[in-house]
């Protein structure tokens, strides 16, 4: 007897669930498709895409008809695998896209739309007529006034079920993923020390999110801008002194992706500390003291992935600050600088990411 096709469905799919947690296998028949599978160095081989298909069949290694098939799958830096499945079956051509975590994953939902399509066909077919005379019909053909008619010379007279016209394909849900990740910039800041520009490194760790085209980025890191040796002319000589900068800041970072391009906005703050000394002993030497400021941070970032789990990225900022600390001479007390009201950094450097 033939299964139903919402029973049939349902063998298919606990097979499938039995095939993806990695059930008992078996010797794999040949399965009844004829496909061509282009994946990445390391994914399932087409002989094991093939033989998922004869395990999720609801009636292994019973004959059908044969369905042509050709499955792309690729995968780029920061995105999920992304997967192409084109059918050629009752006539028809149909397109198949979707997304996974893994090749694997990919590999698997591959078998089960190959599965799903061959048992369609299955369903979809007619009984030949009986051999036997005076039989008027056969109990699992439905009634259709409007189907064509079939009389096979000399028998008796059968309503033919046409094939159903294949379902037009569906766009599969998004698929959201998420992983670790660490940076490493080299910075240049214009206005925040004295004589700008400075140069300075920096380093972060955080975690990306991704969903389709979009990303989320939640970064907290430190930089570092080191001890520089300034002068500046007074009425009575010149002020001598060295500076150095620290801040420790988070970000948020969001990224719209094309291709291998990303680019998007970034909001933040960062806690800033200043330290300035004298370098001579005179009236005009530098007060040695640290100031703590807190600013709030803007910039754009744009990137580009040169690998699976490496990005290159380039960020321009600007720094507000909410207080403006000031530095003076140690005897005179005398303003040498303040903190400027606005300040500009550019950072480029290497995005990891971990799977």
């Amino acid at each position: 007897m033939r299964l139903g096709g919402a029973a049939r469905r349902a063998s298919l799919i606990a097979s499938f669930l039995a095939v993806a947690s990695g059930g008992a296998a078996r010797a794999a028949q040949p399965a009844p498709v004829a496909l061509s599978w282009d994946a990445p160095e390391g994914c399932p081989t087409v002989d094991m895409v093939l033989g998922n298909v004869e395990r999720i069949l609801a009636e292994p290694g019973r004959p059908h008809a044969p369905v042509g098939a050709a499955a792309k799958v690729i995968v780029t830096a920061g995105a999920p695998w992304q997967a192409t499945l084109i059918l050629e079956f009752a006539g028809a051509r149909t397109e198949r896209r979707f997304q996974a975590e893994s090749c694997d994953a990919a590999a698997t939902a591959a078998a089960l739309i190959l599965a799903l399509a061959i048992e369609d066909r299955a369903e979809a077919e007619a009984f030949e007529p009986p051999p036997f005379p005076g039989i008027a019909s056969l109990p699992d053909l439905p009634s259709d006034p409007e189907a064509p008619v079939v009389r096979p010379p000399d028998g008796p007279t059968l309503a033919h079920r046409p094939s159903p016209t294949p379902p037009p394909p569906t766009e599969a849900p998004i698929v959201h993923s998420s992983r670790p990740l660490w940076t490493a910039n080299g910075l240049i800041d214009w206005g925040t020390l004295p004589n700008s520009p400075s140069g300075g490194v920096e380093g972060s760790i955080g975690w990306r999110w991704n969903a389709g085209r979009w990303s989320l980025r939640a970064l907290g890191g430190a930089a570092f801008f080191p001890t520089r040796e300034l002068s500046w002319s007074a009425t009575a000589g010149y002020v001598y002194g060295d500076f150095w900068l620290m801040n420790v800041g988070a970000r948020a970072c969001l990224g719209l992706t094309a291709a291998r391009f990303e680019i998007g906005p970034c909001l933040g703050g960062e806690l800033a500390v200043m330290h300035a000394s004298g370098s001579d002993n005179n009236p005009w030497e530098m007060a040695s003291e640290t100031r703590p400021w807190f600013s709030l941070l803007g910039s754009v970032v744009a990137s580009l992935r040169v690998s699976r789990t490496v990005t290159v990225s380039l960020r321009a900022e600007a720094a507000v600050p909410t207080s403006r600390p000031t530095f003076g001479t140690s005897r005179t007390d005398r303003l040498v600088y303040e903190v400027p009201a606005l300040a500009f950094r550019s950072a480029i450097g290497i995005e990891r990411s971990f799977e």
